[in-house]
């Protein structure tokens, strides 16, 4: 992305161009900056503030440069399989309960704690399906699937029942909007009404 954004020819650079999307991002780190006004010492903040805004930073360059749908189906399908692994990894804690990766609540496979890697394949689930749902191969809707399973397996181990909650709720969002999303954008929503509605929810 980012020898991408310094390319000169105009065919070739990335086109900057605002969506509600980013309003809603930025907006969102902007709020973060406000939370040090009543910092008793803001220097505690300054490295969330660091990571936060590495995040928001990557979110520009990764919805900025991958245009075309092959591109984020290789990312999708990126992400699907590092939580597969992560998830695998968790497995064997559990039933091996070999303690070569570093960790303070097992099984927390490559976090120091079980809830946080939870968390990451709860985050990465909606994404799996994604790349399952938009790959083409065989091949990579069967590795797909087998991260689901694997996910889904893991996270019964962790016992974390926020993770569950997420998932779920992401579940049935996906469920509830997807036969109605498409048509309603195509024949209703403008980007002004899109604007207009994101800053009414933030």
């Amino acid at each position: 992305a980012i020898l991408k954004a310094v390319k000169f020819k105009n065919n070739n650079a990335i086109t900057w161009i605002i969506t509600p999307l980013d309003i809603a991002v930025i907006l969102f780190y902007a709020c973060c900056l406000l939370s040090l006004v009543q910092a008793a010492s803001p220097y505690q903040a300054v490295s969330y503030l660091l990571n936060w805004g590495s995040g928001v930073i990557l979110y520009f360059f990764l919805t900025h440069s991958l245009k075309d749908k092959e591109r984020i189906i290789a990312l999708l399908i990126g992400l699907g399989v590092s939580c597969g692994i992560v998830s695998l990894i968790g497995i064997l804690q559990h039933l091996t309960h070999f303690s070569w990766i570093p960790q303070v609540n097992p099984p927390a496979s490559t976090f120091a704690n079980r809830n946080m890697a939870a968390h990451f394949v709860a985050i990465c689930f909606p994404i799996t399906i994604g790349a399952v749902l938009l790959s083409r191969g065989l091949m990579l809707k069967c590795v797909g699937t087998l991260s689901l399973l694997a996910s889904a397996l893991y996270l019964v181990y962790t016992q974390t029942r926020s993770a569950w909650l997420g998932i779920s709720a992401v579940l049935f969002l996906m469920c509830l909007g997807t036969p109605f999303f498409a048509a309603a954008v195509r024949n209703y929503l403008t980007r002004k009404k899109i604007v207009i509605a994101s800053a009414l929810i933030i």
